[in-house]
């Protein structure tokens, strides 16, 4: 069942709402609704669009299809309901671990200090 619930500025309690969150974009460039829905520890099945298809890894922390085949993301939206608690919970850590690790507050600092330091080296150096 899918309700149409309009904009809304918070989608936090809509994500946790989902049994599986579903990206089908053809064109998404970002990816920004996959790390909203990780953080939201949402099971994702995507399209293989630019963003999703470099920020996933199939059937590690979601699953992932071929773009502009319905048929595929049906028999993926279909796996993701069958799945195993314990497999679909493997897959929503596997994504919330990858958050944390590339795009988390700490981890975008460490990746400025980390360039700001290569930065003043290579001043230093050169």
């Amino acid at each position: 069942r899918v309700r149409w619930a309009g904009w809304q500025p918070d989608p936090s309690p809509w994500y946790q709402l989902a049994d599986v969150f579903v990206c089908a974009s053809r064109h998404e460039p970002l990816g920004n609704v996959i790390l909203e829905a990780w953080a939201n520890r949402a099971l994702i099945v995507s399209t293989r669009s630019e963003g999703p298809s470099e920020l996933m890894h199939d059937a590690e922390d979601g699953l992932l299809t071929p773009v502009g085949n319905p048929a595929a993301l049906a028999n993926a939206l279909q796996q993701a309901l069958k799945l195993e608690p314990a497999a679909r919970a493997r897959m929503i850590e596997a994504g919330a671990a990858q958050l944390d690790a590339q795009f988390s507050e700490a981890a975008i600092v460490r990746q400025y200090l980390d360039f700001y330091t290569a930065l003043v080296a290579e001043h230093r150096h050169g």
